[in-house]
């Protein structure tokens, strides 16, 4: 009788070990996140999304007008920080996001400087068949005020009032070969044209095709108070 107490106690304990051991071994979910550094003249910026000190001489940079991305792990809230590759002791900002299993998602960096700020947008991408291209435009020019966008030659906006801080969904566009290009226009409020530029929606024969969703954000200064302007639109290649 006391050996077969001692086997069922070996039996649990092994069932309890085993039990813990599978737990340990399940591989957290994932998400996908985009950052995009749009923070005027802000300097390079290490991306700190471990919550734990990170050994910054081995992480690499973030510039102004790029962008990378990151998987995190996904059903949780994840704090980002973004800390001065000059100086490495200025934390210049952070923020928490929590992302969906299997979720996209970009964090667009805003700001002056060293004065930066962020939002996050759910990268809701459409699903496309053959001649369709998705296309969302973001306003992240602090001076600009609101903007409109529209196709050169086209007296309908594909997008109106925008903000600073603010953007679109994507949105179809047709991709057919009898349509060479589009040029977008971003408008502002008094209907100038203060940046724009080219999509080619279907690439010549024997090139790469486009990615089906891109994102166009308006980058700079209306007056950046040397030069005039320096607004751009970078192209964020998508999904």
């Amino acid at each position: 009788m006391r050996k077969l107490n001692i086997i069922i106690v070996l039996l649990l304990f092994s069932a309890i070990t085993l039990s813990c051991s599978e737990e340990d071994n399940i591989i957290p979910s994932a998400a996908s996140l985009k950052v995009f550094h749009g923070a005027v003249d802000g300097p390079p910026l290490h991306v700190n999304y471990f919550e734990r000190p990170i050994t910054l001489a081995s992480n690499p940079t973030l510039r102004y007008r790029l962008s990378q991305v990151y998987t995190i792990p996904a059903e949780k809230e994840r704090e980002i920080s973004f800390i001065n590759s000059v100086d490495t002791l200025s934390t210049l900002f952070s923020t928490t996001i929590s992302i969906p299993e299997g979720g996209l998602g970009t964090l667009f960096l805003t700001g002056e400087n060293e004065d930066i700020d962020g939002f996050y947008l759910e990268d809701r991408i459409l699903t496309l068949q053959d001649s369709l291209v998705g296309v969302r435009f973001i306003n992240l020019s602090p001076d600009i005020g609101e903007i409109s966008v529209r196709v050169s030659g086209e007296t309908n906006d594909l997008a109106s009032g925008l903000s600073f801080k603010d953007g679109t969904e994507f949105m179809p566009l047709p991709a057919t070969r009898d349509i060479s290009l589009y040029t977008f226009q971003f408008v502002d409020e008094t209907e100038t044209v203060v940046a724009s530029t080219n999509l080619v929606p279907v690439p010549p024969v024997g090139i790469m095709p486009l990615f089906k969703n891109i994102t166009f954000a308006l980058v700079g200064l209306k007056d950046n108070g040397v030069s005039g302007s320096s607004l751009l639109v970078r192209p964020i290649n998508s999904y």
